[in-house]
C-alpha cells in the first residue's frame, strides 16, 4: 500500500488502493452514509413521536388485553431506539 503526502499535509492512499481496498466505491459510501443518516433521523425524531402516539393510544383508547399487549410490545420496540 502506497501513501503520498497531500498538499494539506495529510497522508493519502493511491487511487488504486482506494478502489480495491475492501471493494469500496463512491456509490457504496453514499449508501452507507444515507443509511446512517436515516438511522440518526429515525432515532431522534420519528421514534420519540411514534412513542408519544403509542402512549396516547394506551392512555385514551379502551383496549382489550390482546390489544394492550400488542401496543406495549410496539412501544417497547420503539423505545429501544431512543
Amino acid at each position: 500500500m502506497a501513501y503520498y503526502l497531500c498538499a494539506q499535509g495529510s497522508l493519502d492512499v493511491t487511487q488504486h488502493t482506494k478502489n480495491t481496498c475492501l471493494g469500496a466505491t463512491e456509490t457504496v459510501t453514499l449508501l452507507g452514509l444515507g443509511f446512517i443518516s436515516f438511522l440518526y433521523l429515525f432515532a431522534t425524531f420519528v421514534a420519540p413521536v411514534l412513542a408519544l402516539v403509542l402512549l396516547s393510544v394506551l392512555w385514551w383508547l379502551p383496549l382489550s388485553v390482546k390489544g394492550l399487549k400488542r401496543c406495549l410490545y410496539a412501544l417497547e420496540l420503539i423505545s429501544a431506539w431512543f
